[in-house]
């Protein structure tokens, strides 16, 4: 059965809301809706982990060069 729209579009009328059809499609709407946005949270998170992975590398090397330029200035002065 359908039913005409205010602008002349015709619809079904068991996707009228409230319709058990129209509650399944909202419900399947905002099922989508949270896995999107559980995706899109875990590859936030494995930014973030990337990033500080990087960090903490660009830390340790930053620390070992200034080691190894002590060691080097301190054997070239004594």
């Amino acid at each position: 059965m359908r039913e005409a729209t205010s602008h002349g579009e015709r619809r079904s009328v068991a996707r009228a809301p409230g319709s058990e059809a129209w509650r399944t499609v909202r419900r399947d709407a905002w099922r989508i809706e949270a896995f999107e946005a559980q995706i899109a949270y875990e590859a936030a998170q494995r930014r973030s982990a990337i990033k500080l992975k990087s960090a903490v590398i660009w830390g340790v090397a930053l620390g070992l060069g200034v080691t190894l330029f002590q060691l080097w200035s301190s054997a070239t002065v004594g």
